[in-house]
């Protein structure tokens, strides 16, 4: 038998009617290469932000939107009774909820909408309170309003009743600042008003926290520039203007840093106009939520310029999903997350961006 030199078999040329599969070129085996090396470097940034921030997916991965895109309706929490104030904790683990029908407490909820019992009441019957609005400390103390006791209630984290505040006025709303300065308005008779405390949260457990007042009142009653007709709730921006809804002169007044009164607005027929402003927020995105409670709206403003910006509304009137009655305040959590207390539906809406 005689073997074909080397040569002769490098220059045999294929059968053209043999199976012959193309190699992948080299420069398309490095791109694939590549985007796998690109997916495991995203994947490992979100599981990082995920081990020392724990958050649904959905809030992982979505992008920051512009400042005026809606929100979109998440889900509800429906076993409330005439809800009237929300807030969240500063972990957003915790949802308070005050009723102003059946037994008139203050619900709490998890992240999940899941009960987790009611805030420890000061009194036994049902008709001696009227919690209305709330706020959470940075440390997780809870403060109440009662309409019909005119008083501040503190609660600790855990529920349990530890102070009761009585300013010798009627308090209504009250919101923190981003410094831990307390915003609270008065609807004393003749007042209308909004006054600034400070809260010693005493962080020893075994101490009273306090409140005190601090820094001008704001306001006087009328209908008049710089004047209040029964405010419902107040808070502060990043530059320090104040923002007050002026429930029955159907706009917003505005205070500067200084304590100077500065505009109204959301006054006229336009589709930024407000008709009842009652709860206020503002985020960390500098968005002021005004919830209308006549035009069963929230309407969002953006704050970044000297004159409010209206943005976008959502919520309209109805009973089914994205539709609201007569809803009365607001509250966003840190991840943005909506919540709204839906009164006449008997509910706390969430909505997320």
């Amino acid at each position: 038998m005689t073997l074909q030199p080397l040569t002769e078999l490098d220059n045999i040329s294929p059968n053209p009617s043999s199976s012959h599969t193309p190699q992948m070129p080299r420069w398309f085996l490095q791109l694939l290469v590549g985007l796998a090396g690109l997916v495991f470097v995203v994947v490992s940034v979100f599981f990082v932000r995920y081990l020392f921030n724990p958050r649904p997916i959905e809030e992982l991965i979505s992008p920051d939107l512009s400042l005026d895109t809606p929100p979109h309706y998440l889900g509800s929490i429906y076993n409330v009774n005439h809800p009237v104030g929300v807030a969240v904790s500063p972990d957003g683990d915790r949802i308070y909820v005050s009723e102003s029908g059946g037994e008139r407490l203050v619900q709490v909820f998890d992240r999940r909408g899941q009960e987790l019992g009611a805030l420890v009441p000061a009194t036994m019957w049902p008709v001696e309170r009227s919690p209305v609005y709330l706020a959470v400390s940075s440390d997780g103390l809870v403060l109440v309003t009662d309409r019909s006791r005119h008083l501040i209630s503190i609660y600790a984290p855990d529920g349990i009743l530890k102070a009761e505040y009585d300013p010798g006025w009627s308090p209504l709303g009250v919101r923190f600042d981003q410094d831990g300065m307390l915003l609270i308005t008065d609807v004393s008779s003749g007042h209308n008003t909004v006054r600034q405390l400070a809260l010693n949260s005493a962080a020893n457990r075994f101490l009273t926290p306090t409140l005190s007042e601090v820094g001008p009142i704001l306001g006087e009653n009328r209908d008049g520039p710089g004047q209040l007709n029964f405010p419902n709730s107040a808070v502060r921006d990043a530059l320090g203007r104040i923002y007050v809804s002026d429930g029955n002169n159907w706009r917003i007044a505005v205070w500067d840093s200084n304590g100077d009164f500065l505009y109204h607005f959301g006054t006229g027929a336009g589709v930024e106009s407000v008709s009842l402003p009652r709860g206020l927020f503002i985020d960390r995105r500098q968005r002021l939520y005004v919830v209308d409670a006549s035009a069963h709206k929230v309407k969002v403003f953006g704050l970044e310029g000297d004159v409010p910006e209206f943005l976008f509304s959502f919520g309209d009137l109805g009973t089914g999903d994205e539709n609201l009655q007569y809803p009365t305040d607001i509250a966003v959590d840190q991840h943005g997350r909506i919540y709204i207390a839906d009164r006449e539906n008997n509910r706390v809406q969430i909505w997320t961006y």
